[in-house]
């Protein structure tokens, strides 16, 4: 995992533990830990097909596509459609990157 982090570009986030549904006191306390920027490439990498490969990006955004249930704008990422620019934006259309 940590090759693929750092293949991804993502120089301050890291895999502490998997997922847990209890955290014990010998567990992490959260199963990993990142930065906005860090999370701001990866969904601007998704976004523009080049997380890995365009097949990769456009399945890990399908994924992420159901995780949100209907009309559940708050979890809305979106690329820029007129492709001037590489980023992203929030559901109010706002630039993050």
């Amino acid at each position: 995992m940590r090759e693929r982090i750092d293949q991804l570009g993502l120089t301050r986030t890291a895999l502490l533990d998997r997922v847990r549904e209890d955290r014990g006191p010998d567990d992490a306390p959260h199963f990993a830990l990142s930065t906005t920027r860090d999370l701001t490439t990866m969904f601007s990498s998704l976004a523009n097909g080049r997380a890995v490969s365009a097949a990769v990006s456009a399945q890990v955004t399908g994924w992420l596509a159901e995780a949100g249930g209907p009309g559940d704008r708050a979890r809305t990422v979106a690329a820029r459609p007129d492709g001037l620019s590489d980023g992203c934006f929030d559901s109010a259309g706002d630039f993050i990157a």
